[in-house]
């Protein structure tokens, strides 16, 4: 699903990005992939990963398949001396991660996490603003996310093959409450918490339901994460400074607006300045995509080709400690909530 949309937000780009082949271990899907997607002819399909990983016209691989796969695609990638685009989240824990580091660095090959979020021109834009210090120091962030149909898609997860949620490692966690956790770390720069704070609970599979989480940064300040697949609440973030406070209000892992309120709830008329970074012509909600806000991948994959035509092995946005901090944060919060999957063991 989101391999399609991927490719779809390609025809956005201001650069020649260039689709040579799909692959899938599935020779039906393959083709179907490819024509759901109107590709050309040209382009290969591949029903196994061992032909498709040999293609000599590919220079780099975007993953994105199921969570528990990506360690094992990445590797694999590497292990073909392809460069390798994968989504997030990067591994499942801190061992897979930097395994895949550390085969990127000794092939001399680019990595990079796909994480959108932090790519979107409104994160971009209110990380320069808070780097600036438009509305003083920086003091906290709040992120919120819920998904009460979380699951129902059995194909996606593979749930219709005879896995379970923790077989691919497809939990709330992460899934989508990753993003939570994603935005706090951004605003702070990537600096690893002092201290991580976790109530939740999960269900009699072993699965997270809801979760909040207190990050404690340098200096006190403090990042506030929730997300739940039981309650119903919005995908909303808050940046707080000093003198005022950053508002994303439409889903903010894949923000293209946000507000800027000056003052605080004393503040008679606060100053309120609205930032639209939409900047393609259709509308972030068009059908055209499996996701809401999928046209934001589009940065994500401009940012890559950027790097690998500048001949840099890692992005200055996403970077490799920055998936390292980024996975530990996770682990952890997995540990203290008790979740556990197969490769932890």
């Amino acid at each position: 699903m989101i391999s399609h949309d991927f490719v779809k937000c390609l025809e956005q780009s201001r650069y020649p990005h260039k689709v040579v082949a799909v692959g899938d271990d599935n020779a039906v899907q393959a083709k179907q992939f490819h024509e759901n997607l109107s590709l050309d002819v040209e382009v290969q399909v591949y029903g196994n990963y061992n032909d498709f990983f040999k293609d000599p016209h590919i220079d780099i691989v975007y993953i994105g398949i199921v969570n528990f796969l990506h360690y094992k695609m990445a590797m694999m990638a590497l292990d073909h001396d392809k460069h390798v685009l994968c989504e997030k989240p990067l591994g499942l824990n801190v061992k897979q991660v930097k395994e895949m580091v550390n085969k990127a660095k000794e092939k001399k090959l680019f990595l990079m996490e796909a994480l959108v979020s932090i790519f979107c021109p409104a994160w971009r834009e209110i990380r320069k603003q808070v780097d600036e210090k438009v509305l003083g120091e920086l003091k906290t962030v709040h992120a919120n996310a819920a998904v009460q149909t979380f699951g129902t898609n059995k194909a996606r997860f593979r749930l219709n093959q005879g896995f379970t949620l923790l077989d691919t490692g497809a939990t709330p966690l992460m899934d989508f409450g990753l993003y939570t956790v994603l935005v706090s770390l951004w605003m702070f720069k990537g600096e690893k918490p002092a201290k991580i704070f976790v109530s939740g609970e999960k269900n009699e599979q072993g699965i997270d339901t809801w979760a909040n989480i207190t990050l404690t940064f340098s200096d006190n300040r403090k990042a506030f994460c929730f997300y739940s697949i039981e309650d119903v609440v919005p995908f909303t973030a808050f940046v707080g400074c000093e003198n005022g406070h950053f508002s994303v209000d439409k889903i903010f892992h894949r923000a293209y607006q946000f507000a800027r309120i000056e003052g605080n709830f004393r503040t008679p008329d606060p100053n309120k300045v609205v930032f639209d970074k939409l900047t393609e012509k259709e509308s972030i909600f068009n059908s055209r995509y499996n996701f809401t806000g999928s046209s934001m991948l589009v940065f994500e994959a401009d940012n890559v080709y950027e790097c690998l035509r500048d001949g840099k092995l890692e992005s200055d946005v996403a970077s490799h400690d920055f998936s390292i901090v980024f996975v530990e944060v996770l682990q952890e919060i997995r540990d203290k909530l008790g979740v556990i999957f197969p490769c932890d063991k």
